[in-house]
């Protein structure tokens, strides 16, 4: 695992893309359409909220996905047997995870 977000659906490539293409923006509608420009041409435009969930992106992808020190800190600990399970902290949280799916269901 090398650490790199990488866009996960088709939007998230075509916004990327559009992007980095230097693609204008609009503040009303989807939030990308696509509109022919000419002979064969597609011209992407992004909303507000489009061009805020690529920097959220690319703010994303300034952390790395795993917390290596952390990784290594808990490995060391399981290796020379200091590492302590919190039961209850455990269960508490899988019992609030499971209320709050509940609550989103509804």
């Amino acid at each position: 695992m090398n650490g790199e977000i990488k866009p996960t659906s088709d939007a998230t490539q075509a916004l990327l893309g559009a992007r980095d293409k230097g693609v204008q923006t609009k503040s009303e509608g989807p939030a990308a359409t696509r509109e022919p420009t000419g002979a064969g041409a597609d011209s992407v435009m992004l909303t507000d909220k489009a061009q805020q969930l690529l920097q959220l992106e690319e703010q994303l992808a300034q952390f790395p996905a795993v917390d290596s020190k952390r990784v290594e800190s808990i490995r060391q600990a399981i290796a020379d047997g200091s590492y302590q399970v919190d039961a209850e902290r455990i269960a508490d949280r899988m019992l609030q995870l499971e209320a709050e799916q509940k609550k989103s269901e509804l």
